[in-house]
């Protein structure tokens, strides 16, 4: 019982109200107060998300590999799976990318996994798009689009996935229009860590097209769901800025933009 309290605690503080230290002191309690074990390898898939969403992506790497080596309950290797191959993917580890978010599917389908199933998606983007491998990038597009099943929270991530490959092509107009139909129907039905990720690449790709306007509501739908739970992507919102600015004819200041960009995702170990 209270490892299940401090596990929707501590996620509900971290990922619902943006508390990323109250959300870790809660997971330092469960540790006091329950006896080691095999289970509380659940807690160390909910510190691997900690530490991906929060930017600290050898740490997740670190403990998400370990929880996942254990005897892990499925709902917890998806969540563990999910950070572990999202910090691979931004920390350049390609290759390494698809067995751990085979290990995430597997899990996910034996067990209610909600969103973080049709989530895996975005980390295998990560990876395919940072490799240049975009036709490998569709074919998982085409595999997560046959797994929606009308299932709107999955299609938004679909229709986002999509988006993205769009934009990584240099497919402006489909890439727009997948991603704002995305954000459409991830605003209040989805978390805020997936909403800021996919404003700023709809953004990024308003702005590419020169559509200053509509760059700059996507900026703004990305600034309003930014936060420390949401570090990791914070290279992406700097990109968009610098598109903002850019569309608007603010060439100096898009590139400082665009420079704060490498400089995060340097300091953090992303390619």
């Amino acid at each position: 019982a209270t490892l299940r309290w401090g596990g929707v605690r501590a996620a509900n503080l971290f990922f619902g109200c943006g508390r990323p230290d109250a959300a870790r002191d809660v997971l330092a309690t469960v540790r006091r107060r329950v006896p080691p074990g095999q289970d509380m390898y659940a807690m160390a898939a909910i510190e691997a998300s900690f530490a991906f969403f929060g930017r600290d992506l050898q740490t997740a790497v670190a403990v998400g590999l370990d929880a996942l080596r254990s005897e892990i309950l499925p709902t917890a290797a998806v969540w563990a799976a999910l950070a572990t191959s999202g910090a691979l993917a931004l920390s350049g580890r390609f290759a390494e990318v698809p067995e751990i978010a085979e290990i995430g599917s597997r899990a996910a389908e034996l067990c209610e996994s909600g969103p973080q199933r049709y989530a895996l998606g975005f980390t295998e983007i990560f990876g395919l798009t940072g490799s240049g491998d975009l036709a490998g990038a569709e074919r998982v597009c085409q595999r997560y689009t046959t797994m929606t099943s009308g299932v709107p929270q999955a299609e938004a991530i679909v229709n986002a996935l999509n988006g993205r490959v769009q934009l990584a092509r240099g497919a402006l107009t489909p890439a727009c229009d997948q991603l704002q139909r995305s954000l459409w129907a991830m605003s209040g039905s989805l978390p805020p860590t997936w909403v800021m990720l996919v404003a700023a690449w709809f953004a990024q790709a308003e702005g590419a097209r020169g559509n200053a306007a509509a760059a700059a509501q996507g900026l703004a739908k990305a600034e309003e769901a930014n936060g420390p739970h949401v570090a990791v992507f914070e290279p992406e919102l700097a990109l968009a800025r610098a598109w903002v600015c850019a569309a608007s004819g603010e060439t100096t200041t898009a590139r400082d933009h665009a420079v704060s960009a490498a400089r995060i995702a340097r300091t953090a170990g992303m390619l």
